[in-house]
């Protein structure tokens, strides 16, 4: 296409500021986000697997970490905040400009002029965008109000996090690790119904619904539902449905599968009200991850498993989620895998965490499942994994 070209140039901190008058309805303008989305797909966009989101100058060092990761095709360490869209679209085998700049402006959220969103998207769906408040001004530029990332041949639209709302809607590299562990475990199963506990945007139920003839998400933030309805609706999916509950509270049924990938973050109190979308509660940032474990002994079926990517802080050397549900929930007639993925660390709190003496954390694949006796070990890393535990932790002595 020609005409006004991409400006590639970073945005600078005027064109970040996000002034944006009350929170983004998906009900409301569900119909140009499924719009946007079906642009977005015919240009073959939801072919890649990986996505990346606007660079984080401190984690910069990771960058090799990252291409290696991607060259090499390993799903499993998708890597979240890399700004460079050209090297994904010729990942994907995507020919065109055209490609990259919609990269940048839908998966990386970077501004850009009026006139580029116009010659990308056409002239009257980007005006009806920006008249619908999908489009805002940031300073002398435009942006999306949303995120929209492909996963697995599908796209799906998530909220640019914005710092001073409470029911922002978070998908990260989290979600895409727990997709590829749940593609890999159930390959070649059908199972009678699923639940996600915690559903956010709605893409890890969309994905199990390949796997499970219904699926139930859900979720107490109503904005969620909202944005995972439009989610299920953009990829016609119909056996998804999405139900409101503080988590397991109004869920009477029992499952064949249950997967989550809940908020673990440990965050400062005074910054909880503001983060609830990452905030794991108490006792360094575990205890939603516990109330989880805690009540999946009444939900799953006598053969059912529960798959879930969980996160254990390691404070002075002992890793917390082991430990709580060895200590706290022995009485469960249930078996706990933990299956090291790698560790890391949280940037964003990394002097509270010191103050608090978290180390790093685990990030584990947590496999349950009913049993005779209670069990629950810890897998040893594999080379791979304690290699780049140690890699990422000594990229991340230089990033501080």
């Amino acid at each position: 296409m020609t005409g006004t070209p991409i400006d590639h140039r970073e945005a600078s901190a005027s064109d970040l500021e996000a002034p944006t008058p009350g929170p983004l309805s998906f009900v409301d303008h569900a119909g140009l986000l499924e719009e946007v989305v079906q642009s977005l797909g015919q240009i073959g966009i939801s072919r890649l697997h990986r996505f990346p989101t606007r660079t984080d100058r401190r984690m910069l060092p990771f960058e090799a970490v990252n291409l290696v990761h991607a060259l090499a095709g390993r799903g499993n360490y998708v890597m979240d905040r890399t700004a460079i869209p050209e090297f994904y679209r010729g990942l994907a085998g995507l020919g065109t400009p055209r490609a990259a700049a919609l990269l940048r402006l839908f998966v990386n959220a970077l501004p850009t002029e009026l006139e580029a969103w116009r010659e990308l998207l056409g002239a009257d769906l980007s005006d009806r965008a920006a008249a619908a408040g999908l489009l805002v001004p940031r300073g002398t530029r435009w942006a999306s109000r949303v995120r929209i990332v492909p996963s697995h041949g599908r796209l799906f639209v998530t909220d640019v996090i914005e710092a001073s709302r409470s029911d922002s809607i978070w998908l990260g590299k989290d979600s895409i690790i727990l997709i590829e562990s749940i593609r890999r475990r159930l390959a070649g199963r059908r199972l009678r119904n699923g639940l996600e506990v915690g559903s956010g945007s709605g893409i890890v139920s969309i994905h199990l619904a390949h796997f499970c003839e219904r699926v139930l998400g859900i979720d107490i933030n109503p904005r969620a539902l909202d944005c995972a309805r439009l989610n299920a609706r953009a990829n016609n999916l119909e056996r998804v449905e999405f139900r409101r509950s503080d988590l397991y509270r109004d869920v009477p049924e029992t499952f064949d599968v249950i997967v989550s990938n809940p908020p673990h973050v440990f965050i400062a109190p005074a910054a909880r009200a503001t983060q609830i979308y990452a905030d794991g509660g108490e006792d360094y940032g575990t205890s939603l991850q516990m109330a989880i474990l805690d009540g999946l002994h009444e939900r799953l079926n006598p053969e059912g498993v529960a798959l879930l990517l969980l996160v254990s802080p390691v404070v002075r050397g002992l890793d917390v989620l082991p430990e709580r549900v060895r200590s706290r929930l022995a009485g469960r007639l249930l078996d706990f895998e933990f299956e090291p993925l790698f560790n890391n660390l949280s940037v964003e709190n990394l002097e509270y965490h010191r103050a608090q003496g978290v180390q790093y954390n685990w990030v584990y694949l947590v496999t349950v499942r009913k049993a005779n006796a209670f069990a629950c070990r810890v897998l040893p890393a594999g080379a791979g994994v304690q290699a780049k535990s140690w890699a990422v932790r000594k990229l991340m002595t230089l990033a501080r």
